[in-house]
């Protein structure tokens, strides 16, 4: 029986509505080992699923299935939820266009390795990376489930289910590597680098300011940022990494104070 469950809830960062069809979650792997941010367990003999929430992107959940016939193979992967009511098959042009197709994002489980060579024991679960923008879907926004779907070349309606997935924006983790002097002379400049500055945000926007301008400026240059002191007092420096414009970080920030001496 194929049934389908609207669930609404809004996380603690972003509103988000999230569809639970009767299916079921699954599991996906990159080659990066990282750790287990939540553990999702589904019973091929229920069709009443868990809420996964609080999800970031790059998180980490460890998949399990019990009760999956011992003649069956399914995918699992993470999909928008639109598209999972028309219960497309893996591989297909719509699982193509609406699921995560970054490397590992999905995997093929089963209890017979013999017959499915490739495939994670669903037993003993399977890692499932979980990105929060995919193709056009951002699961901040779109309605988006761990969906589970049959091997067979068609649609095998027991063994499909899809896991309501709840997701929030990530906080990111700056660092900056400040410059080692302990002071900056009034007349003087500091320059700090690029290179000096990480998030986990990939392509984070970067902005570095005075908190103080009367005592020092920062100036965009090539390769990074030029500190100028400009009367004695503290320079206070603030990096933030900025929030993306998806959505999917939150900015972050890192504050230092250097005193400018007169020499």
């Amino acid at each position: 029986m194929w049934c389908v469950q609207v669930k609404i809830r809004i996380p603690a960062v972003a509103s988000v509505v999230a569809l639970g069809l009767s299916f079921v979650g699954a599991g996906i792997a990159p080659a990066q080992a990282s750790a287990i941010t939540q553990r999702v367990t589904i019973d091929m003999k229920s069709f009443v699923m868990p809420d996964v929430q609080n999800l970031h992107h790059n998180d980490v959940l460890l998949f399990k299935i019990g009760n999956l016939p011992a003649t069956k193979g399914v995918w699992v992967g993470v999909c928008n939820a639109a598209v999972v009511a028309a219960k497309p098959l893996h591989g297909s042009a719509a699982y193509q266009a609406n699921c995560d197709q970054t490397p590992g994002s999905s995997a093929l489980m089963s209890m017979d390795k013999t017959a499915r060579p490739t495939s994670a024991l669903a037993n003993k679960g399977v890692r499932v990376y979980i990105h929060t923008i995919f193709g056009t879907t951002n699961c901040l926004v779109n309605h988006c489930v761990l969906y589970v779907v049959s091997d067979a070349v068609r649609a095998d309606l027991p063994q499909m289910r899809a896991v309501p997935l709840y997701f929030s924006a990530a906080i990111q983790h700056i660092t900056v590597a400040w410059p080692a002097q302990s002071n900056i002379v009034k007349g003087r400049t500091m320059g700090i680098a690029t290179q000096m500055i990480t998030s986990d945000q990939a392509n984070a926007r970067i902005r570095v300011k005075s908190l103080l301008p009367d005592v020092c400026t920062v100036t965009a240059v090539s390769g990074g940022w030029q500190v100028d002191a400009l009367k004695i007092g503290t320079c206070k420096l603030q990096v933030t990494a900025l929030a993306d414009v998806t959505g999917v970080w939150l900015p972050a920030t890192s504050l230092r104070g250097y005193p400018v001496t007169a020499n």
